[in-house]
């Protein structure tokens, strides 16, 4: 019999994926993951501000200003505002996930192996710190993504020593700083890895200081801003110091959700950081960049609280990974499987209804469902309040009547003590949806 021979094109896609099978495997999964349930909850209270900015104007938002960029790069990813559905808002944050973990898993097979590459992938894919931000139509996905590639341009800048990836790391680090300013904590992480590389020469030393400097009138103008925006943050922790242990778990877990099975996920990437000598190096990167974070919280704008770790996950992620990459392939699926248990619960939780969040599609859905008792919805502008969820849930509803100044009976939620209601439907735990009888 003649030997059946395989198609040289079946050949190379065999050997170009036995290559790279780490961060394709590690894409594929992230993307799978973070599309499911990506419409299961509706819009939450901050993601209205990013659709009220996308369709009412960024100009009314400047108040906002740290932000701006990101609602602009928003205002293009919807056609200026055209295309808002929660699916499409949201899939740039799902996009953004799925190239911070194809990005971690390149890092990571760079520093060390492909198997550490694929557990840095797995471990970005299943994290309840990236569902719960690929779920969000806000900065945190993007920036961190955007911040992470900035760290690959780095170690490509030392390894290669080429002044294009030194340009791109500028480049990435900068539209990372001006996006999300809370992020350049991770040049903590920059910093040590480029002092403990064993190539590093003073010519790299000034390199990385001149790629750094355009941060400088950046920190300087937000400084400079820091006080006129420090309402922002007025919900915020002032930290003490019996709130730096909380650190090290947002380390890992980023503050997803108060779970045990969650905070053990947190502190299970901590652990196996702390392990090994090539992974302690990340972990201690993270924890200069917590305690960054908790000494700038101590001023007049506060930033205690997970979502702002977020940026330093993915460091601690390579740490974690790094220690994986050193046992054997069994030992490996073994841990990202104990981890893939502990993420399931909050795989759960951040697909279902959150009851402290006001479940304004629920509301929407009331109203045109119950028009013969009310057409009319008192509208006061705000970007998370009943006329804004009406307009976006339900577009096309044209016998309803938007008004500042409404007749009776109206249906309104946040109302004051003075609504009579004849309707009352609670929307959350301390928020209802109410049909006034009169103002």
């Amino acid at each position: 019999m003649d030997n059946i021979r395989v198609p040289l094109t079946t050949l190379s896609a065999k050997t170009w994926l036995s290559s790279n099978y780490y961060w394709v495997v590690s894409g594929f999964l992230t993307l799978a993951v973070s599309l499911r349930g990506i419409t299961a909850t509706p819009l939450s209270h901050d993601e209205f501000y990013s659709l009220n900015a996308v369709t009412e104007g960024i100009h009314e938002h400047l108040w906002e200003a740290p932000i701006i960029p990101y609602y602009a790069f928003l205002w293009l990813w919807t056609g200026g505002g055209n295309f808002t559905t929660d699916f499409w808002m949201r899939l740039l944050s799902v996009l953004a996930i799925v190239g911070l973990a194809i990005t971690t898993a390149v890092i990571t097979k760079n520093l060390m192996n492909k198997w550490a590459g694929l557990a840095a992938g797995i471990i970005i894919a299943i994290s309840p710190a990236s569902q719960k931000f690929a779920l969000q139509a806000r900065v945190y996905a993007l920036a961190v993504f955007i911040l992470t590639l900035a760290l690959y341009f780095l170690i490509k800048a030392i390894t290669r020593n080429h002044t294009k990836f030194w340009v791109f790391y500028s480049v990435t680090l900068v539209l990372g700083g001006v996006m999300a300013p809370f992020g350049l904590v991770v040049i903590a992480g920059h910093f040590i890895f480029l002092f403990s590389h064993k190539r590093l020469d003073q010519g790299q030393i000034k390199r990385w200081l001149i790629a750094c400097s355009p941060l400088i009138p950046i920190l300087l103008v937000g400084i400079g801003l820091v006080r006129s925006f420090s309402g922002l943050h007025e919900w915020a922790t002032k930290p003490t110091l019996t709130n730096l242990p909380n650190a090290i778990e947002w380390l890992g877990a980023s503050g997803a959700l108060p779970t045990p099975a969650a905070g053990a996920f947190g502190f299970g990437l901590v652990v196996l950081a702390a392990v090994s000598k090539v992974g302690s190096k990340w972990l201690w990167a993270s924890i200069i960049g917590a305690i960054s974070i908790w000494v700038v919280s101590l001023g007049p704008m506060t930033f205690w609280s997970g979502n702002y770790f977020f940026s330093l996950m993915p460091l601690i992620t390579i740490g974690a990974a790094l220690t994986l990459g050193s046992l054997s392939h069994m030992r490996i699926l073994g841990i990202l499987a104990l981890f893939a248990i502990l993420a399931y619960p909050s795989f759960v939780e951040l697909r279902t209804i959150n009851t402290r969040e006001p479940d304004l599609r629920l509301a929407a859905g009331y109203v045109v469902e119950n028009q013969e008792l009310s057409t009319e919805i008192f509208d006061g502008g705000g970007s998370f309040e009943l006329g804004q969820a009406i307009r976006h849930y339900h577009p096309n509803e044209e016998a309803l009547i938007f008004a500042a100044e409404p007749s009776t009976p109206y249906w309104a939620i946040y109302v004051n003590e003075e609504c009579e209601s004849s309707v009352i439907l609670s929307i959350s735990d301390d928020v209802n949806l109410q049909l006034c009888e009169s103002r």
